[in-house]
């Protein structure tokens, strides 16, 4: 390997390790969802990922420089990736009522038992209720729990108005679509990529 190639490759690995880093400690954070009085043990967090001392205020500014962006300039409105002639871009799109920012993971696990559930969820959407949505308020169907499961699990997939009402999201709604053309033609649905987003079925465990 030449001093070029072997750099690159550190390089390379370096930033996935930055990277995995920071999605860590973001996805921690989601334990204050329960209760906001705890404290999060940020050193030790930081000595279980063995990142050095001397960048751990450099993560903290990082995330309370997002929080800061996020509670002022984007305060009424969301980040979304979008693809256009090719180019990646970030696009700043209004919110909608009681939305929150959730994040897309690239590579998508999706469970081989979700499909028939997600192909009835689209089918019905579609051409039953004809685009309207969904109400997990009330003591329903089976179906109904377990849309809300589903929600919980993948919420990128879905999306809630003000009256609670629960719709496919975008992403979600090509996602059901593929389901059900895969069954139409009796072809076994694996592993397909959405936009940027890589959809992977994995067998229950």
């Amino acid at each position: 390997m030449t001093t070029e190639s072997y750099s690159k490759d550190f390089n390379n690995r370096d930033r996935k390790k930055i990277i995995d880093t920071l999605n860590y400690v973001i996805d921690a954070l989601e334990g204050f969802r329960d209760d906001y009085t705890k404290k999060f043990n940020f050193t030790k967090l930081m000595e279980y990922l063995k990142v050095p001392k001397s960048e751990i205020d450099g993560i903290i500014y990082l995330i309370l420089n997002f929080q800061d962006k996020f509670n002022d300039v984007f305060k009424n409105h969301v980040l979304e990736k979008k693809v256009i002639g090719g180019n990646l871009y970030l696009r700043a799109e209004p919110k909608k009522p009681n939305q929150r920012l959730i994040f897309i993971p690239e590579v998508i696990k999706i469970r081989h038992s979700v499909l028939p559930i997600f192909s009835d969820l689209i089918y019905l959407f579609k051409y039953v209720k004809r685009g309207k949505g969904f109400d997990i308020k009330k003591n329903g169907t089976d179906l109904l729990k377990r849309i809300k499961e589903l929600q919980e699990e993948h919420p990128y997939l879905f999306e809630i108005n003000g009256n609670g009402l629960i719709y496919p999201s975008e992403l979600g709604l090509k996602f059901g679509e593929l389901i059900l053309s895969f069954s139409k033609n009796n072809k076994e649905f694996r592993d397909i990529k959405i936009d940027n987003y890589s959809f992977k079925v994995i067998d229950d465990e």
